[in-house]
Parts: structure tokens; C-alpha cells; sequence
């Protein structure tokens, strides 16, 4: 099936919904109240293992091609980098400078507050991905369905 989906470029539609499950972030909440509730998106395991898949063959081909390590402030983000966690940047942060700045991003809801047609643009103009590939991540960003369990 993961062979299927990158030889034509398609992301199955069955693997695009998402059951999203309420849970109460403290035991002592008032369960009527819907802040206290944290949402949990339950995906399917074969989504889980394309994604996985995706993941490890991009950055493997990000860092081949030397595409992720540029040396800018971006080459202190440990999103795409193997065992290079936060404390890993903060640690090279501090280290090398005697002045320091750190901004720590943890966005709510991350998938929806990226613009797809500006992360498509991204991966065709900085990582020159094009053809089947760029199919790909067109198909896995759209149509995407989720339901409350």
C-alpha cells in the first residue's frame, strides 16, 4: 500500500480522517467546561507508517543535498534534525554566543495553522521536489477529514 501511494502520488483518502478524541487535562477540571479538554487526533497505523516513511526518506534526502543545514539562524532548528533536540540548540545556542536570544514555538493545532499552498511552495521551490513526489504531498495535505469519538 505504501509502495502504491508513492509510485502514483496519492495519499488514500481512507487514511485522511482522523478520529479526535477529548481529554480532560486534569482529573479535577470541571468536565463541563470544553477549555479543559485537550484534543487528541487518533490516525490510523498505516497512516502513522506512511507518514514515518515520508519523514525519513525527506530528511534523509533534505540532508544529503545539504538543504536543511544552512548556516543561518535556521541551522539551530531541531525540527528536521536527528537527535537534535531543544536542549541540544539551547546547549549550541549558549555556547556560542555570549548574547543570547531563544524564541520556543509550541503551536496549537499545528497541521491548521500551516498554509498548505505555502508549504507546497516551499517543497518545489526550496526543495526542488516536482512530479509524482510533489503529487504526493498535494494529495496528503488535501481532503483531510476529522470526527469527534
Amino acid at each position: 500500500m505504501c509502495n502504491f501511494s508513492f509510485h502514483y502520488g496519492i495519499f488514500p483518502t481512507q487514511l485522511k480522517q482522523v478520529g479526535v478524541i477529548p481529554h480532560l487535562k486534569k482529573p479535577t477540571l470541571n468536565r463541563d467546561t470544553a477549555n479543559f479538554y485537550r484534543l487528541v487526533s487518533n490516525l490510523l497505523f498505516v497512516s502513522k507508517l506512511v507518514e514515518h516513511l515520508v519523514t525519513k526518506h525527506f530528511i534523509g534526502r533534505a540532508n544529503l543535498h545539504t538543504l536543511v543545514s544552512s548556516p543561518t539562524i535556521w541551522s539551530f532548528d531541531s525540527a528536521l534534525k536527528q537527535r537534535y533536540s531543544k536542549s541540544t540548540m539551547i546547549w549550541s545556542v549558549l555556547l556560542m554566543t555570549r548574547v543570547s536570544q531563544l524564541v520556543l514555538l509550541d503551536l496549537n493545532a499545528k497541521f491548521d495553522t500551516v498554509d498548505h499552498q505555502i508549504l507546497l511552495c516551499v517543497l518545489s521551490d526550496h526543495f526542488a521536489i516536482s512530479g509524482t513526489a510533489f503529487n504526493w504531498f498535494q494529495s496528503y495535505l488535501s481532503e483531510r477529514t476529522q470526527s469527534l469519538v
